[in-house]
């Protein structure tokens, strides 16, 4: 079974992997861990959906999916996915993998973008998600229909976005 313990530590980098990493009808679910950590994991159990959102462990898993939001949530490009996957978590269904793997995944690319401005020891981030396939493949189009003068202009624009003062430093909250 895969697991992830979540901290504060815990990075969108490694929250991504674990959604990329299940099948789109997996149910997480969260049970405590050692030292306040939450270990998200595969529920399998045998309720119907709507009897696991309200149980202890579809919680669990909504606050331990918060926690590492908190990583990216003033990251500028940040707050739309950062909304939608609290939209996905504030509803009545369980938290299901392959809704929140393509927000998750892109959240994850904006904060290994944004940490490498700001530090070489950055985490790549070296995902090619399963369930996000599609949105890669738009994004390749996107960009084949983009002149090389338009690539440059979006490429200085990010760059000089990357450069802008950041409010409070993410990286360093314990």
């Amino acid at each position: 079974m895969r697991e992830l313990t979540v901290t504060t530590h815990t990075t969108p980098v490694e929250l991504a992997r674990l959604f990329n990493e299940l099948a789109p009808d997996d149910e997480v679910g969260a049970r405590p861990g050692a030292d306040g950590a939450l270990v998200l994991h595969v529920c399998n159990d045998k309720r119907p959906p709507w009897a696991f959102a309200s149980s202890r462990a579809a919680i669990s898993a909504r606050v331990a999916i918060e926690v590492v939001l908190q990583h990216v949530d003033g990251m500028p490009g940040a707050q739309p996915l950062v909304a939608n996957v609290r939209e996905q978590l504030a509803g009545d269904a369980g938290v299901k993998a392959g809704w929140l793997a393509p927000p998750l995944t892109v959240l994850a690319r904006l904060y290994c973008t944004t940490t490498s401005a700001m530090s070489d020891s950055a985490p790549q981030l070296r995902l090619l998600p399963r369930h996000a396939r599609m949105a890669s493949e738009d994004d390749a189009v996107e960009q084949a229909q983009l002149s090389p003068e338009q690539r440059q202009a979006l490429e200085t624009l990010f760059d000089k976005l990357m450069q802008l003062p950041c409010p409070s430093k993410q990286l360093n909250r314990s």
